[in-house]
């Protein structure tokens, strides 16, 4: 995620979200190893201007008791992050939001609220589990937050079924969303490319009737359209009504035998609009990264399946991931079908 403030984003992810730094970080990254990176490897990852000068300062963080998902702080200093434009419709294209679940919502808010880093879009959202026909509903509280950098995180309450997963931590994530225009093109492309699993998808085609005709109830069809997300994505249903989307979950292969999920949302009433940023160092949720075994393997699927690669295969200075066993020392970057940018580390 790139940040604007180093320091003051950093210590909104362990201070506020209660997450810790994990690995060295960038200030341990001197000498040779720096300026391998900004002298060669980031300049062409990232598609940057042929002789700019490049600093940069990056931390990883991760919830506590998790070593298998992490977010990347990451301030570009040199050349600085645009933010001349945010995702500021909820149906924009592009990597739009990752969802946490916690312990202790109440304790959160209040964290939140008191911090100059981010502000609520909607604090209280009665968030309903599926609801099979003949079980009655079930909810729990979750909220909504755009952070400075204009990146949006899903907050969830974690319910009493969820806290035996969660022992002695305050956070997990979740996930991270797309928001696509084409969902089944997105998951060939995951799938045929990283391998990863299509998890669970909402409906066929985003017809959400045909969850009532299958295992959930139309009440819950019902409060998904009109309330649920509506609420969560700070949408005023008297003047943008949603009443169609598709939703879907792969599940990639994390560190230390985790696992993450990817989900891919397509909105289909209202319809999706825009493109994905187009600067790869603007301000934001901007980057996935993978960590993969078979670079050579990834690399030859890549090249008939992406929009664009950028780069096709740069040398980097071995860069260690908690819980990896072996350094990465090449890695790629490119768009996906969506235009979302990513980097492929091997």
């Amino acid at each position: 995620m790139n940040v604007r403030d180093f320091d003051r984003d950093l210590s909104f992810f362990t201070e506020v979200l209660g997450m810790r730094a994990v690995g060295e970080g960038s200030d341990g990254l001197t000498g040779s190893a720096r300026q391998a990176l900004t002298g060669s490897a980031l300049p062409r990852l990232f598609d940057l201007a042929p002789g700019a000068s490049v600093d940069f300062r990056s931390q990883l963080v991760a919830p506590e008791g998790d070593d298998g998902a992490f977010y990347e702080v990451f301030q570009w200093i040199s050349p600085a992050s645009p933010d001349d434009e945010w995702y500021a419709p909820s149906n924009h294209v592009g990597l739009f939001r990752s969802q946490m679940q916690v312990v202790g919502y109440d304790d959160l808010k209040r964290k939140i609220a008191a911090s100059d880093r981010a502000e609520f879009i909607n604090s209280e959202v009665r968030w309903a589990g599926a609801i099979a026909p003949n079980d009655p509903p079930s909810y729990t509280r979750a909220g909504s937050i755009r952070h400075d950098s204009g990146a949006v995180f899903q907050i969830k309450q974690a319910e009493n079924a969820e806290l035996d997963a969660l022992p002695g931590r305050s956070a997990k994530i979740n996930h991270r969303a797309i928001h696509t225009r084409d969902i089944e093109a997105s998951f060939r492309f995951y799938t045929e490319v990283f391998g990863v699993q299509l998890q669970t998808e909402w409906g066929p085609q985003g017809h959400l009737e045909m969850l009532t005709a299958t295992s959930v109830s139309p009440q819950y069809v019902h409060y998904l359209t009109e309330y649920q997300v509506p609420q969560i994505f700070g949408i005023d249903q008297a003047k943008t009504p949603v009443t169609n989307f598709d939703s879907g979950f792969l599940t990639v292969q994390g560190v230390n035998g985790g696992a993450q999920n990817l989900d891919f949302f397509q909105w289909l009433t209202p319809r999706a609009v825009g493109e994905p940023y187009s600067s790869t160092i603007h301000l934001g949720l901007q980057r996935l990264s993978f960590f993969v075994e078979d670079f050579d393997d990834v690399k030859s699927r890549v090249a008939t399946r992406a929009r664009r690669v950028i780069a096709e295969e740069v040398a980097l200075p071995d860069v260690f991931l908690p819980g990896v066993d072996r350094a990465a020392s090449r890695a790629m970057s490119l768009l996906d079908p969506d235009g979302v940018f990513l980097l492929v580390l091997g």
